[in-house]
């Protein structure tokens, strides 16, 4: 088991390095020119993709993270800058992804937190959806699978209103999944130690 968690960090490491010296070194850029590196005081996306197309995803996460702190207490716990990485491809996500079933994920590395995505599509519910994680790890406690995964859902969808913010709007892909899929028993659910044995994760 050491072996594979060593050699999964390793190739986080290396993705991470690798974008971060893309975003970097202007010398570079005739190589790998059409990478990005987009930045908020609190977060960082790096892509492939348009940066006029991810800095209203960064202008959502702001916007959660201050929701976060106005009204969970949360800022001292989550002020370490987020590094947000979208892949070149699916095959190199699912080289890097702990599981090639999930859209995307969230590990608290030593050096920075560090959120994956598959790609674009549906990006605002993931990067919610994972930054959620990052505020229930920053939080502690050992949090039951049911919980973490729920409450990560709950928060995925929260949009603005006109009198606030609305939480717990349902995804309108989960909805059909549970009206055509079958349900597991609930007994099983709560029970669970790691969402890994739903998804692979």
């Amino acid at each position: 088991m050491l072996r594979v968690a060593s050699l999964y960090w390793r190739k986080v490491l290396l993705c991470t390095l690798s974008c971060l010296v893309v975003a970097t070194l202007p010398s570079e850029a005739q190589l790998v020119r059409d990478w990005h590196s987009v930045k908020t005081p609190h977060f960082e996306i790096i892509s492939r993709h348009d940066p006029e197309k991810i800095r209203p995803l960064l202008s959502d996460l702001e916007w959660a993270r201050s929701v976060f702190e106005a009204n969970l207490g949360f800022k001292s716990r989550i002020d370490r800058e987020v590094l947000i990485l979208i892949p070149d491809s699916p095959l190199e996500y699912e080289q890097m992804s702990p599981s090639k079933f999930v859209a995307g994920y969230y590990k608290a590395a030593p050096w920075r937190d560090l959120i994956v995505l598959r790609d674009l599509q549906d990006a605002r519910h993931g990067l919610l959806h994972e930054f959620t994680h990052l505020v229930l790890h920053h939080e502690g406690g050992r949090w039951p699978a049911w919980y973490n995964e729920g409450t990560a859902e709950f928060f995925a969808e929260m949009r603005r209103t006109d009198k606030g913010v609305e939480v717990g709007r349902p995804d309108g892909h989960r909805i059909s999944i549970l009206a055509s899929g079958a349900w597991i028993p609930i007994s099983y659910v709560v029970n669970l130690e790691s969402p890994s044995l739903l998804t692979g994760r």
